[in-house]
């Protein structure tokens, strides 16, 4: 399935409205999604620091395709509809400081459907299209092939490369590597926090191979932490029924639980532990909304450990532009997945200029890979301070993040609020007091 921006919101407001409320239910009941922006081109080139380049450098004029596969529908559609809507203020804000028009050209992959995802891969390569932006680690893999036969450069800014995707031909990670670059914060919060806790399970969503690593990547971070392993629970994408896992939960009867669920699944789960009656102290990998509204009231003192977009606590200019802007398009604050969509289409126009400033071809994606290993970094609306936005760097070897703030945050019934903070590999943890 295909959509373009002008397509794509034709779809979400034309005649097949059953479909629409099916997949982009709230999307559609925030209102209009191209409404005004509160940025102005003059302070979206000032934060950049590109205010004094032409309209030649800038991109001015130019046509750019930029693939944009994401879960829009299935029971991941929640990342589908914030990380488009990231993507979307992005371009908008590009074109208007001078930028290039860049048409966003999405693709299903229904949640993590395999052969959605290869099918993506090739049809952007048929159209020659040079970058994308995917999630679920390139579809669980399923477009590594596809990205590196037809060149497509393309950012993950859902999961990162994951332990599987590292190092992959024109694949790169935008983000801490989830689950396993939370584990260590967690569990370090748990040991500040509750020294009684000695056995933790982990609950995960089944990856098939990856399985492995990712258990061997939590037993590593349990011994540096003083913990034990209880037991690990693999459930997979999209359940619903949990009852097995909590059968087993009770037996085990661990100290707590660690979940690497997403979408709406740890709302399923966590409903039913709660109502199981099982209350040891649990940590989830990230924040959703959607999930929330599925579990109710257990998931309003959630707490969860990842590299959360602070909408309330903006640590640089650019991030207070990007929240006031999507705010008052989406009516809504932006959360993660909105928040890593939006820098990392303004990451690709900065590849963009850096091809224009060499004279080459900016529909090339072998182009704007060698751009990007050229110096692999580019501004973010993470860190930093004031007027001086954050940095994200790549390593050239893992094509991963080499930092990246992490926290630990209690869910403050949708209003998150921090607890801690760390940076990867569990480096600098610190108590918010």
């Amino acid at each position: 399935m295909q959509f373009t921006n002008n397509g794509f919101d034709a779809f979400c407001r034309g005649a097949i409205k059953l479909m629409v409320a099916a997949c982009f239910g709230s999307l559609v009941a925030s209102g209009p999604v191209l409404a005004q922006d509160s940025a102005t081109p003059d302070q979206i080139k000032k934060l950049l620091g590109i205010e004094g380049l032409d309209a030649k450098a800038l991109g001015t004029g130019l046509k750019f395709q930029l693939g944009i596969v994401l879960a829009l529908t299935g029971p991941g559609s929640y990342y589908g509809r914030i990380q488009g809507n990231g993507a979307k203020l992005a371009v908008e804000q590009i074109k208007a400081a001078g930028g290039p028009d860049i048409e966003l050209i999405f693709k299903d992959h229904k949640s993590a459907d395999a052969q959605a995802g290869a099918r993506a891969a090739r049809e952007l390569g048929i159209a020659r299209v040079p970058a994308a932006l995917t999630s679920y680690v390139g579809v669980i893999g399923s477009m590594f092939p596809g990205l590196e036969q037809y060149k497509i450069l393309a950012l993950d800014g859902g999961g990162g490369t994951s332990d599987f995707g590292q190092g992959k031909p024109y694949f790169w990670g935008m983000r801490a590597i989830e689950p396993d670059d939370d584990f260590i914060g967690a569990l370090k919060y748990w040991k500040e926090t509750d020294p009684s806790i000695k056995r933790v399970s982990m609950v995960f969503i089944d990856q098939g191979p990856i399985n492995e690593i990712v258990t061997k990547n939590f037993k590593k971070a349990l011994e540096a932490t003083g913990h034990e392993l209880a037991s690990t629970e693999v459930a997979p994408i999209g359940a619903t029924d949990y009852s097995a896992t909590i059968a087993r939960l009770k037996a085990t009867n661990p100290d707590a639980v660690f979940m690497f669920l997403i979408g709406v699944d740890p709302g399923y789960f966590m409903k039913q532990y709660a109502n199981a009656g099982l209350t040891k102290p649990t940590i989830v990998a990230e924040y959703v909304s959607d999930a929330a509204q599925v579990a109710g009231p257990v998931y309003d003192e959630m707490i969860f450990a990842t590299d959360w977009f602070d909408a309330n606590k903006p640590t640089n200019d650019w991030a207070k532009l990007f929240i006031d802007s999507y705010t008052k398009q989406f009516n809504l604050k932006p959360e993660i997945y909105a928040a890593n969509y939006y820098e990392d289409a303004f990451a690709i126009w900065d590849l963009i200029r850096r091809v224009i400033a060499k004279g080459g071809d900016v529909n090339n994606g072998e182009q704007l890979q060698q751009a990007l290993v050229d110096d692999p970094k580019f501004k973010s609306i993470y860190g930093g301070k004031a007027a001086e936005p954050g940095v994200i760097t790549l390593d050239t070897k893992t094509h991963s993040v080499t930092s990246r703030p992490l926290g630990v945050y209690r869910a403050n019934k949708g209003d998150p609020v921090p607890l801690a903070y760390f940076d990867l590999g569990g480096a600098n943890f610190m108590l918010v007091k």
